[in-house]
């Protein structure tokens, strides 16, 4: 909050240029899932909702959402411990939905505080000083699957912790 405009914005570009250097391993869905490849959503017992459509803010009208129709024939490696692979699901109202799929962490713990994140920006929304700041939190979705797999929401932009410690000299 010290931080002069100009030093921030300076700070601000760097990590930018850091973040926009790290690489991705680009690979076939074939190469990890037959059947997310093989995906036919014209059979009945395929039809799977698109992630991510539950908010909790109101009871769910599934007959309004949508489902899944195929997945994208290529899948991203991130360049990291776990590997985490980003997929693109095509759903039913046309739109493609951009998911981190992540295992070997627990992501119960990451959804929670994102749901705590999404009541501070309900709380900051009712504030009218807050309001008038603009302020509030960037959140995405995370959805646990498992004890060790699970889905976070693609955010554009974004680098992981320890690719930017490690690109500093």
């Amino acid at each position: 909050s010290k931080m002069a405009a100009h030093d921030f914005s300076t700070a601000y570009r760097a990590l930018l240029a850091t973040m926009h250097k790290f690489k991705y391993d680009a690979r076939t869905l074939d190469e990890f899932s037959f059947w997310l490849s093989s995906f036919d959503d014209s059979r009945a017992d395929s039809q799977i909702e698109v992630p991510g459509q539950y908010t909790g803010a109101r009871r769910p009208h599934i007959g309004e959402h949508a489902k899944i129709v195929g997945f994208d024939s290529t899948v991203v490696v991130l360049v990291s411990m776990r590997k985490p692979k980003r997929i693109v699901i095509r759903g039913s109202d046309e739109r493609e939905a951009f998911w981190l799929a992540k295992s070997g962490d627990d992501l119960r713990g990451d959804e929670r505080v994102e749901q705590v994140f999404r009541a501070m920006n309900q709380l900051m929304a009712r504030d009218p000083e807050s309001r008038k700041r603009n302020l509030g939190i960037v959140t995405y979705r995370v959805i646990p699957m498992g004890l060790q797999v699970g889905l976070l929401e693609w955010v554009n932009g974004t680098a992981t912790l320890n690719g930017i410690l490690d690109s500093q000299p």
